[in-house]
Protein backbone atom coordinates (compact mmCIF):
# COMPACT_ATOMS: atom_id res chain seq x y z
CA UNK A 1 0.00 0.00 0.00
CA UNK A 2 1.27 3.46 -0.89
CA UNK A 3 0.00 5.06 2.34
CA UNK A 4 2.08 2.70 4.51
CA UNK A 5 5.30 3.15 2.59
CA UNK A 6 8.49 3.62 4.58
CA UNK A 7 9.69 7.20 5.28
CA UNK A 8 12.28 8.45 2.90
CA UNK A 9 15.87 9.37 3.84
CA UNK A 10 15.36 13.17 3.61
CA UNK A 11 12.59 13.00 6.22
CA UNK A 12 14.94 11.16 8.61
CA UNK A 13 17.62 13.80 8.11
CA UNK A 14 15.17 16.65 8.78
CA UNK A 15 14.00 14.96 11.97
CA UNK A 16 17.57 14.49 13.23
CA UNK A 17 18.46 18.10 12.46
CA UNK A 18 15.40 19.28 14.38
CA UNK A 19 16.39 17.20 17.42
CA UNK A 20 19.94 18.53 17.33
CA UNK A 21 18.67 22.10 17.12
CA UNK A 22 16.31 21.64 20.08
CA UNK A 23 18.96 19.93 22.21
CA UNK A 24 21.59 22.55 21.44
CA UNK A 25 19.20 25.41 22.15
CA UNK A 26 18.11 23.79 25.42
CA UNK A 27 21.69 22.98 26.42
CA UNK A 28 22.77 26.61 26.06
CA UNK A 29 20.27 27.90 28.60
CA UNK A 30 21.30 28.58 32.21
CA UNK A 31 20.46 30.83 35.12
CA UNK A 32 22.74 33.33 36.84
CA UNK A 33 22.55 33.30 40.65
CA UNK A 34 23.95 36.00 42.91
CA UNK A 35 23.94 36.54 46.68
CA UNK A 36 20.44 36.82 48.13
CA UNK A 37 21.47 39.25 50.89
CA UNK A 38 23.36 42.56 50.65
CA UNK A 39 27.13 42.31 50.93
CA UNK A 40 28.63 44.52 53.65
CA UNK A 41 32.11 46.03 53.54
CA UNK A 42 34.02 48.65 55.51
CA UNK A 43 35.57 51.73 53.96
CA UNK A 44 39.11 50.96 52.83
CA UNK A 45 38.66 47.17 52.95
CA UNK A 46 38.02 44.72 50.11
CA UNK A 47 34.58 43.48 49.03
CA UNK A 48 33.87 40.22 47.20
CA UNK A 49 30.81 39.85 44.94
CA UNK A 50 30.19 36.16 44.10
CA UNK A 51 28.24 35.02 41.06
CA UNK A 52 27.56 31.61 39.48
CA UNK A 53 25.52 29.88 36.81
CA UNK A 54 23.09 27.03 37.30
CA UNK A 55 23.41 24.29 36.19
CA UNK A 56 27.15 24.52 36.69
CA UNK A 57 29.27 24.34 33.55
CA UNK A 58 32.63 25.53 32.32
CA UNK A 59 32.50 29.30 31.82
CA UNK A 60 36.06 29.79 30.57
CA UNK A 61 34.89 30.56 27.04
CA UNK A 62 32.00 32.78 28.13
CA UNK A 63 31.86 36.52 28.55
CA UNK A 64 31.54 37.45 32.23
CA UNK A 65 31.20 40.94 33.64
CA UNK A 66 29.77 43.33 36.19
CA UNK A 67 28.25 46.70 35.45
CA UNK A 68 26.39 49.43 37.34
CA UNK A 69 23.59 51.80 36.58
CA UNK A 70 23.17 54.49 35.44
CA UNK A 71 24.51 54.32 31.88
CA UNK A 72 25.76 50.75 32.37
CA UNK A 73 29.20 51.66 33.71
CA UNK A 74 31.51 48.66 33.32
CA UNK A 75 33.01 47.56 36.62
CA UNK A 76 34.89 44.52 35.28
CA UNK A 77 34.76 42.57 32.01
CA UNK A 78 36.17 39.13 31.15
CA UNK A 79 36.14 38.16 27.48
CA UNK A 80 38.09 35.70 25.30
CA UNK A 81 39.89 34.37 28.36
CA UNK A 82 41.30 37.79 29.34
CA UNK A 83 40.34 40.71 31.57
CA UNK A 84 39.38 43.71 29.44
CA UNK A 85 40.82 46.49 31.63
CA UNK A 86 40.49 49.09 28.91
CA UNK A 87 36.69 48.96 29.00
CA UNK A 88 36.42 49.59 32.73
CA UNK A 89 34.97 52.77 34.17
CA UNK A 90 37.78 55.10 35.33
CA UNK A 91 36.79 54.90 39.01
CA UNK A 92 37.33 51.09 39.03
CA UNK A 93 40.57 50.80 37.10
CA UNK A 94 43.25 49.09 39.17
CA UNK A 95 40.82 48.26 41.98
CA UNK A 96 39.09 45.11 40.70
CA UNK A 97 40.17 41.50 40.32
CA UNK A 98 38.23 38.53 38.96
CA UNK A 99 38.81 35.39 41.03
CA UNK A 100 38.65 32.53 38.51
CA UNK A 101 39.63 29.56 40.69
CA UNK A 102 36.24 27.85 40.19
CA UNK A 103 35.40 29.18 36.73
CA UNK A 104 35.42 25.59 35.44
CA UNK A 105 32.30 25.02 37.57
CA UNK A 106 30.68 28.29 36.52
CA UNK A 107 31.60 30.18 39.71
CA UNK A 108 33.43 33.52 39.73
CA UNK A 109 33.93 36.27 42.30
CA UNK A 110 34.64 39.95 41.73
CA UNK A 111 37.00 41.46 44.31
CA UNK A 112 36.92 45.25 44.76
CA UNK A 113 39.84 46.68 46.72
CA UNK A 114 39.87 49.93 48.68
CA UNK A 115 36.09 50.20 48.93
CA UNK A 116 34.70 53.74 48.94
CA UNK A 117 31.35 55.26 49.80
CA UNK A 118 30.44 55.80 46.08
CA UNK A 119 30.74 52.01 45.59
CA UNK A 120 27.59 51.47 47.64
CA UNK A 121 24.56 50.43 45.64
CA UNK A 122 23.50 47.90 43.03
CA UNK A 123 25.73 45.74 40.81
CA UNK A 124 24.66 43.47 37.94
CA UNK A 125 26.54 40.27 37.06
CA UNK A 126 26.04 38.69 33.63
CA UNK A 127 27.18 35.58 31.75
CA UNK A 128 27.03 35.55 27.95
CA UNK A 129 27.41 32.41 25.87
CA UNK A 130 27.35 33.39 22.20
CA UNK A 131 23.94 35.04 21.79
CA UNK A 132 22.45 33.82 25.08
CA UNK A 133 22.84 36.04 28.16
CA UNK A 134 21.51 35.98 31.73
CA UNK A 135 21.98 38.45 34.58
CA UNK A 136 21.68 38.67 38.37
CA UNK A 137 21.49 41.75 40.58
CA UNK A 138 23.21 42.24 43.94
CA UNK A 139 23.66 44.97 46.52
CA UNK A 140 26.79 46.31 48.24
CA UNK A 141 26.56 48.25 51.51
CA UNK A 142 29.56 50.32 52.57
CA UNK A 143 29.91 51.13 56.26
CA UNK A 144 32.25 53.42 58.13
CA UNK A 145 33.96 51.86 61.20
CA UNK A 146 33.55 55.24 62.90
CA UNK A 147 29.98 55.83 61.72
CA UNK A 148 28.95 56.79 65.26
CA UNK A 149 31.49 59.63 65.34
CA UNK A 150 29.32 62.49 64.11
CA UNK A 151 29.79 66.19 64.89
CA UNK A 152 27.09 65.91 67.56
CA UNK A 153 28.88 63.03 69.27
CA UNK A 154 32.19 64.90 69.12
CA UNK A 155 30.58 67.91 70.75
CA UNK A 156 29.13 65.77 73.53
CA UNK A 157 32.43 63.96 74.13
CA UNK A 158 34.23 67.29 74.42
CA UNK A 159 31.60 69.30 76.29
CA UNK A 160 30.76 66.75 78.99
CA UNK A 161 34.33 66.55 80.41
CA UNK A 162 34.60 70.34 80.23
CA UNK A 163 31.35 70.75 82.11
CA UNK A 164 32.44 68.22 84.71
CA UNK A 165 35.77 70.02 85.12
CA UNK A 166 34.00 73.35 85.33
CA UNK A 167 31.63 72.15 88.05
CA UNK A 168 34.46 70.53 89.99
CA UNK A 169 36.66 73.64 89.87
CA UNK A 170 33.73 75.86 90.83
CA UNK A 171 32.80 73.70 93.80
CA UNK A 172 36.42 73.54 95.01
CA UNK A 173 36.80 77.31 94.86
CA UNK A 174 33.46 77.89 96.55
CA UNK A 175 34.46 75.51 99.32
CA UNK A 176 37.83 77.19 99.80
CA UNK A 177 36.31 80.66 99.89
CA UNK A 178 33.65 79.54 102.32
CA UNK A 179 36.22 77.83 104.52
CA UNK A 180 38.51 80.85 104.64
CA UNK A 181 35.57 83.11 105.35
CA UNK A 182 34.56 80.92 108.28
CA UNK A 183 38.07 80.91 109.66
CA UNK A 184 38.38 84.68 109.20
CA UNK A 185 35.14 85.72 110.92
CA UNK A 186 35.46 83.13 113.67
CA UNK A 187 32.28 81.16 113.24
CA UNK A 188 33.73 78.30 115.22
CA UNK A 189 32.23 78.18 118.64
CA UNK A 190 35.43 77.79 120.69
CA UNK A 191 37.10 80.88 119.20
CA UNK A 192 36.43 84.31 117.77
CA UNK A 193 38.68 85.42 114.95
CA UNK A 194 38.79 89.10 113.89
CA UNK A 195 40.78 90.68 111.07
CA UNK A 196 43.44 93.12 112.15
CA UNK A 197 42.61 95.74 109.52
CA UNK A 198 38.88 96.38 109.23
CA UNK A 199 39.29 98.85 106.36
CA UNK A 200 40.16 96.11 103.84
CA UNK A 201 37.31 94.84 101.67
CA UNK A 202 38.62 91.32 101.25
CA UNK A 203 38.65 88.82 104.05
CA UNK A 204 41.39 86.72 102.44
CA UNK A 205 44.48 88.23 104.01
CA UNK A 206 47.84 86.66 104.66
CA UNK A 207 48.17 84.72 107.87
CA UNK A 208 50.45 87.31 109.56
CA UNK A 209 47.81 90.05 109.01
CA UNK A 210 45.25 88.31 111.19
CA UNK A 211 44.96 88.97 114.88
CA UNK A 212 43.23 86.23 116.73
CA UNK A 213 41.39 87.08 119.89
CA UNK A 214 40.36 83.88 121.49
CA UNK A 215 38.02 83.20 124.31
CA UNK A 216 38.85 80.25 126.36
CA UNK A 217 36.04 77.69 126.02
CA UNK A 218 37.97 74.54 125.44
CA UNK A 219 41.40 73.17 125.43
CA UNK A 220 44.34 75.24 124.22
CA UNK A 221 45.21 72.63 121.59
CA UNK A 222 42.26 73.72 119.43
CA UNK A 223 43.83 77.14 118.97
CA UNK A 224 46.95 75.59 117.53
CA UNK A 225 44.94 73.41 115.14
CA UNK A 226 42.95 76.42 113.91
CA UNK A 227 46.06 78.50 113.37
CA UNK A 228 47.76 75.63 111.55
CA UNK A 229 44.77 75.14 109.22
CA UNK A 230 44.67 78.84 108.28
CA UNK A 231 48.41 78.93 107.63
CA UNK A 232 48.16 75.78 105.53
CA UNK A 233 45.43 77.27 103.33
CA UNK A 234 47.36 80.50 102.83
CA UNK A 235 50.53 78.57 102.12
CA UNK A 236 48.84 76.31 99.53
CA UNK A 237 46.75 78.94 97.72
CA UNK A 238 47.74 82.49 96.99
CA UNK A 239 45.14 84.83 98.52
CA UNK A 240 45.10 86.94 95.33
CA UNK A 241 44.36 83.79 93.34
CA UNK A 242 41.53 82.87 95.67
CA UNK A 243 39.95 86.29 95.16
CA UNK A 244 39.52 85.64 91.39
CA UNK A 245 35.80 85.16 90.51
CA UNK A 246 34.68 81.68 89.55
CA UNK A 247 33.37 82.76 86.13
CA UNK A 248 36.85 83.89 85.12
CA UNK A 249 38.33 80.56 86.11
CA UNK A 250 35.58 78.74 84.19
CA UNK A 251 36.16 80.88 81.10
CA UNK A 252 39.89 80.24 81.33
CA UNK A 253 39.25 76.48 81.36
CA UNK A 254 36.56 76.32 78.65
CA UNK A 255 38.04 78.58 75.95
CA UNK A 256 41.22 76.50 75.29
CA UNK A 257 39.04 73.40 74.90
CA UNK A 258 36.13 74.79 72.90
CA UNK A 259 38.39 76.67 70.47
CA UNK A 260 40.03 73.57 68.91
CA UNK A 261 36.70 71.75 69.07
CA UNK A 262 34.92 74.39 66.99
CA UNK A 263 37.82 74.40 64.51
CA UNK A 264 37.59 70.59 64.24
CA UNK A 265 33.85 70.69 63.49
CA UNK A 266 34.33 73.39 60.83
CA UNK A 267 37.11 71.39 59.13
CA UNK A 268 34.99 68.22 59.23
CA UNK A 269 32.02 69.90 57.55
CA UNK A 270 34.24 71.57 54.94
CA UNK A 271 35.97 68.29 54.07
CA UNK A 272 32.64 66.43 53.87
CA UNK A 273 31.17 69.01 51.47
CA UNK A 274 34.30 69.03 49.33
CA UNK A 275 34.34 65.23 48.95
CA UNK A 276 30.62 65.23 48.12
CA UNK A 277 31.19 67.91 45.47
CA UNK A 278 34.04 65.95 43.90
CA UNK A 279 31.90 62.81 43.74
CA UNK A 280 29.02 64.64 42.05
CA UNK A 281 31.43 66.24 39.58
CA UNK A 282 32.95 62.86 38.66
CA UNK A 283 29.50 61.31 38.33
CA UNK A 284 28.33 64.04 35.96
CA UNK A 285 31.54 63.66 33.94
CA UNK A 286 31.04 59.89 33.61
CA UNK A 287 27.38 60.31 32.71
CA UNK A 288 28.15 62.82 29.96
CA UNK A 289 30.91 60.56 28.61
CA UNK A 290 28.60 57.54 28.58
CA UNK A 291 25.85 59.57 26.94
CA UNK A 292 28.21 60.73 24.16
CA UNK A 293 29.36 57.17 23.56
CA UNK A 294 25.75 56.01 23.37
CA UNK A 295 24.91 58.73 20.82
CA UNK A 296 27.93 57.81 18.70
CA UNK A 297 27.01 54.12 18.73
CA UNK A 298 23.45 54.96 17.65
CA UNK A 299 24.79 57.09 14.81
CA UNK A 300 27.04 54.24 13.66
CA UNK A 301 24.13 51.79 13.72
CA UNK A 302 22.02 54.23 11.72
CA UNK A 303 24.76 54.66 9.12
CA UNK A 304 25.23 50.89 8.88
CA UNK A 305 21.47 50.38 8.42
CA UNK A 306 21.37 53.01 5.69
CA UNK A 307 24.31 51.39 3.95
CA UNK A 308 22.63 47.98 3.94
CA UNK A 309 19.40 49.51 2.68
CA UNK A 310 21.25 51.22 -0.15
CA UNK A 311 22.91 47.99 -1.24
CA UNK A 312 19.58 46.17 -1.32
CA UNK A 313 17.79 48.88 -3.20
CA UNK A 314 20.50 49.23 -5.82
CA UNK A 315 19.47 45.83 -7.18
CA UNK A 316 16.04 47.17 -8.20
CA UNK A 317 15.44 49.81 -10.92
CA UNK A 318 13.84 52.23 -8.47
CA UNK A 319 16.24 51.58 -5.59
CA UNK A 320 18.49 54.52 -6.29
CA UNK A 321 15.59 56.91 -6.70
CA UNK A 322 13.90 55.79 -3.42
CA UNK A 323 17.17 56.08 -1.48
CA UNK A 324 17.68 59.63 -2.74
CA UNK A 325 14.11 60.53 -1.75
CA UNK A 326 14.60 59.13 1.78
CA UNK A 327 17.88 60.99 2.29
CA UNK A 328 16.33 64.20 0.99
CA UNK A 329 13.33 63.91 3.33
CA UNK A 330 10.82 63.41 0.49
CA UNK A 331 8.18 60.71 0.45
CA UNK A 332 8.61 58.28 -2.41
CA UNK A 333 5.81 58.41 -4.98
CA UNK A 334 3.11 55.76 -4.76
CA UNK A 335 2.92 53.00 -7.23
Amino acid sequence: MASLSKPSLPSYLCFLLLLLHVSSSYGGQFRVIGPSHPIQALVGDAAELPCRISPGKNATGMEVGWYRSPFSRVVHLYRNGKDQDGEQAPEYRGRTELLKDDIGEGKVTLKIRNVRFPDEGGFTCFFRDHSYQEEAAMQLKVEDPFYWVSPGVLVLLAVLPVLFLQITVGLVFLYLQHRLRELSVGTFSPYKVFPQCQSRKSLFLPAHHLLFVTKRRGESSKEGKLRAEIENLHRTFDPHFLRVPCWKITLFVIVPVLGPLVALIICYNWLHRRLAGQFLEELSKFSSLSYNQKIKSQERETEATRGKGGLLRNHSPRGKEELENLEGGRTPPGR
